[in-house]
């Protein structure tokens, strides 16, 4: 027997009122009008160099610099007014613009020659080693921007996808940095780390993300085997001391 609908009209359209059923497509279909418009936008806005990614670049230059001397809201409020009409019209969606805008204002604290989070004796040695911990911070701001299912803007799809595929880029480009995937790695498997993870920063067809994020996973998924394996291995040998 097939489930019954729900008929109870609940919205209206033109004073013509709309099934539960009806509006929630409604509702998918101006998602998806709306997607694809800020892809036209994106897309019209792109020049031989890219301009977005540009506009991006300095934008995030420009509110750096601007937070070594100000508070982050004191930073973020100056931006918005400067640089959000930009971005907006370049075709980046509007909560990304102001998370992208926000977190890099913030992202001063951790680098010299400021580094007010990481200050100590040698100032601007740990504040080096804070901004190699924390490179993931720098990634994410574009990540709001590529792949804005982090902001919980798309499909209940979308955002799982985004969250996963954004979970596992950032494992690895930290991991090509550090030298640690849940135990050392040589120099070519950190590269093939940055090369993976830096993938999903750069915007691809979303086929090529539905291969690209499986297969990181399963990368990250054999490094952690195996480095339990060499963890229970080391335990076992420690347990039973040195052979006489």
């Amino acid at each position: 027997m097939a489930p019954k609908k729900n008929t109870r009209p609940i919205r209206t359209r033109n004073g013509i009122p709309l099934t539960r059923d009806e509006y929630r497509q409604l509702k998918r279909q101006k998602e998806r009008e709306d997607r694809r418009k800020r892809q036209e936008a994106w897309e019209a806005a792109r020049g031989p160099l890219d301009m977005p990614f540009l506009l991006l670049a300095m934008t995030a230059l420009a509110i750096f610099v601007m937070g070594m001397g100000m508070t982050a809201l004191a930073c973020y409020l100056l931006a918005v007014a400067m640089l959000v009409p930009a971005l907006i019209s370049a075709g980046v969606l509007p909560i990304a613009a102001h998370m992208f805008l926000f977190y890099y204002g913030t992202l001063s604290f951790i680098t010299p020659p400021v580094a007010i989070a990481a200050f100590d004796a040698d100032a601007t040695r740990t504040g080096v080693l804070a901004t190699r911990l924390g490179i993931s911070a720098f990634l994410l701001p574009w990540f709001f921007v590529t792949n804005p299912g982090i902001l919980w803007v798309g499909s209940a799809f979308d955002i799982a996808f985004d969250f996963a595929g954004i979970f596992v880029s950032l494992m690895l480009l930290s991991s090509a940095l550090t030298g640690v995937m849940f135990m050392e790695i040589g120099r070519p498997v950190r590269a093939l780390f940055a090369v993976l993870g830096g993938l999903f920063v750069v915007p691809m067809p979303a086929e090529f993300n539905y291969v690209l994020v499986p297969v990181s996973i399963c990368v990250v998924a054999a490094f952690w085997l195996r480095g339990r394996r060499r963890s229970a291995s080391a335990a076992g040998v420690e347990e039973t001391g040195p052979a006489v």
